[in-house]
């Protein structure tokens, strides 16, 4: 028994024990990471392409200059007072035949234009002013004629009436200035291809013009001269043009506009003799002056400019009433060529 027993511990001892394979995971299990990963942000989506209108130029300074060449006439006659044509001399009832011609104007502008469409303020400065002389020459048409040979557009030669005594010099002279101060939109209602602009403000002007007759021993002038602010509203239409490309290579444009300046209007006489102290008749009222402006043109800049533009076109106004004063009353009407540059800093 006992040496069954040893046999049987020195069998356990001798064998070796079988080594069991490693057990298999039903699944592997899923790292869990220290921090949740971020989720990429979406792509912003792409600008909308730049529209090649120029609708409403970018925001900021702008301006222009502008050059003009006008046409005035006057309309009306003065009438002197009472005082004057008890003792006037015949001739001064024809104080208003010296005329006009063709005068230069000038006009500068100067803008803000605000970020996200929300208008533009402008200032506006326009002066222009001319004279015209015409030379009545008595008993020698030799003289007459060299002097018409002069090549001064200023001046008229032309033999005095039959009568006359002595040559006499006519002399018109008109000078105009207006400042505007507005504020204004531009609106694309009517289409891609429309730029509808609308400004509304006040004016301020002052004009001037008299007649002058300088005979040996006369001098004679009749002089008008008004001052008068008011509001002021003007509305502009362009139709941009278009390249077989499909770029904006110009732009049709018009524009009408009026107001109402109320002011004082002052109508002077001036009679000096020879040998004798002048004499000087005033007369002045409060005076209203309706307006119209009317023009047209045609614009162009390049593509590598467009901040820069060109533009020729013709303009007409009318004011009415500017030179009434009593029983006189002048119109004048403007109307001619202009050229304008420009410029969106």
């Amino acid at each position: 028994m006992q040496s069954l027993l040893v046999g049987l511990m020195v069998g356990l001892v001798v064998a070796e024990p079988e080594v069991l394979p490693p057990p298999v995971p039903i699944s592997t299990p899923v790292p869990v990471p220290d921090t949740v990963p971020a989720v990429p942000e979406s792509q912003p989506s792409p600008p909308p392409p730049e529209s090649p209108w120029p609708y409403v130029p970018a925001p900021g300074w702008f301006g222009a200059l502008e050059g003009e060449i006008l046409w005035p006439h006057l309309e009306g006659r003065r009438l002197a007072p009472a005082s004057f044509l008890s003792t006037v001399p015949a001739g001064f009832l024809d104080i208003n035949v010296g005329g006009l011609d063709g005068i230069g104007a000038v006009r500068g502008a100067l803008g803000y234009r605000l970020d996200g469409g929300w208008g533009e303020f402008t200032l506006t400065y326009r002066g222009g002013g001319g004279d015209h002389q015409t030379l009545l020459v008595h008993g020698d048409p030799v003289l007459a004629a060299l002097l018409q040979q002069n090549n001064d557009s200023n001046v008229t030669v032309r033999p005095a009436d039959p009568g006359s005594t002595a040559s006499t010099s006519l002399t018109t002279r008109i000078d105009l200035s207006t400042f505007d101060l507005g504020y204004g939109r531009h609106e694309t209602v009517l289409g891609p291809l429309w730029d509808l602009r609308w400004q509304a403000g006040g004016r301020l002007a002052t004009f001037f013009t008299d007649d002058r007759r300088q005979g040996p021993d006369t001098f004679l002038q009749a002089a008008n001269h008004y001052i008068g602010s008011g509001p002021f509203l003007g509305v502009g239409l362009t139709r941009f043009l278009t390249s077989p490309g499909g770029g904006c290579i110009g732009s049709l444009y018009t524009r009408a506009g009026g107001g109402v300046l109320f002011g004082q209007d002052q109508l002077t006489f001036r009679e000096t003799v020879a040998g004798e102290a002048s004499r000087v008749d005033r007369e002045g009222h409060g005076q209203a002056v309706p307006m119209l402006e009317v023009e047209a043109g045609i614009s162009g800049w390049s593509s590598e400019h467009p901040e820069r533009r060109l533009q020729l076109g013709y303009r007409y106004e009318r004011w009415w009433g500017v030179g009434s004063v009593g029983d006189s009353r002048l119109d004048l009407t403007l109307h001619g060529l202009f050229l304008r540059w420009e410029r969106n800093f």
